[in-house]
């Protein structure tokens, strides 16, 4: 018994429950910006209901420690379907170093900037607009204040 060695399961069933949930409300889209630095930066993007379509997008940004995917948990607990349903096209970024964006991981705070300005142009684009709704949880509203505080053109989207 001394070369026995205990592996602990309660991580391994919570990050299998996390997938198998998750999954729920995934008929969104991945679509892709590349930042002025050379990252790729995944976006999910989920279309709104047509007969309701508003006139801007939402970017739904995720705080420390968590990806995109923070926002759209299962159907019942997801932020993007309950905002296709009044009419808004939803667009939800993996910030660098997490989600299905990725590492590397040799970033700091501030190069959240370039993705910030990858993802508002990539949204802007895709929707033929000029202006987009920015919801951000904890750092993720951080990022926005950081991004126009150093490129206050990046406020008048």
């Amino acid at each position: 018994m001394k070369n026995v060695k205990l592996v602990p399961i309660f991580p391994l069933a919570i990050f299998i429950l996390f997938t198998i949930k998750s999954n729920s409300h995934a008929k969104g889209e991945s679509l892709w910006a590349e930042t002025k630095d050379g990252r790729k930066i995944h976006i999910m993007f989920f279309k709104g209901e047509e007969k309701k379509k508003r006139n801007f997008p939402v970017i739904l940004c995720h705080g420390l420690g968590a990806q995109g995917r923070y926002w759209y948990f299962d159907d019942e607990l997801s932020w993007p379907k309950k905002l296709n349903d009044e009419g808004f096209d939803v667009f939800v970024p993996d910030l660098r170093g997490v989600g299905k964006t990725g590492g590397p991981y040799d970033f700091s705070f501030e190069d959240y900037i370039y993705d910030v300005e990858a993802i508002l142009e990539k949204v802007l684009k895709v929707e033929g607009v000029d202006k987009a709704h920015w919801v951000g949880h904890s750092m993720g509203g951080m990022v926005i204040y950081l991004s126009v505080s150093r490129n206050p053109q990046i406020q008048k989207k």
